[in-house]
């Protein structure tokens, strides 16, 4: 449901990269977008070679159709990367991706072109998202280990050398600026502390 309140595919994929941890614990789902290069990265810790090819098949389909959904034919992935070797049999990975296949890649990722992260939704309700990504929020575990140190990041590789706003960091992580201002008051700093040091 938050999915199809989101304004354009690229919220549509930070959303699911920010939330792929409610649907599968292990699972991590990045999105990387290097000027007119977008990769939507699909990592599984845990499990077996088999479930973590089956898993990772499933979550780079289901995107490339979600993202079919919205652009039509025109979502074409520039390439499918698998972490796994190459099955006997390739004929679904073909007609479902309807891309380059690379097999024995380092990480499970779909390569596409980032305009098509400005594709419009059909039927966006962004007073909706809100509520629904509130929910989301709570599902989640309250203390992210991994959170203090992406802001970190963030904060460093600020434009230009200059400090990027709250606004900047929470759009790469993925979450509202408000989101990110209760999380870290949940581990005891903020924003301010944390480009302070």
């Amino acid at each position: 449901y938050a999915l199809n309140t989101c304004t354009t595919l690229g919220e549509q994929f930070r959303l699911v990269s920010r939330y792929a941890g409610i649907m599968n614990s292990n699972a991590e789902v990045g999105l990387e977008v290097d000027g007119r290069a977008a990769r939507v990265t699909h990592v599984l810790r845990g499990g077996t070679s088999l479930s973590r090819r089956h898993l990772a098949e499933r979550a780079l389909a289901a995107l490339t159709l979600l993202g079919r959904r919205h652009a039509g034919e025109s979502f074409a992935p520039r390439e499918v990367w698998f972490a796994h070797q190459i099955p006997k049999d390739t004929s679904e990975h073909e007609r479902i991706f309807r891309a380059p296949l690379r097999f024995g890649a380092p990480v499970d990722a779909l390569r596409f072109d980032s305009a098509l992260l400005d594709v419009r939704v059909r039927d966006a309700d962004p007073a909706l998202r809100r509520v629904l990504e509130d929910y989301l929020e709570r599902v989640l575990p309250e203390t992210d280990p991994n959170l203090l140190e992406a802001v970190r990041t963030c904060i460093r590789e600020g434009v230009n050398g200059r400090l990027p706003a709250i606004e900047a960091v929470a759009n790469a992580l993925a979450m509202s600026p408000r989101t990110l201002q209760r999380k870290l008051a949940a581990q005891g700093t903020s924003f301010q502390e944390l480009a302070t040091d």
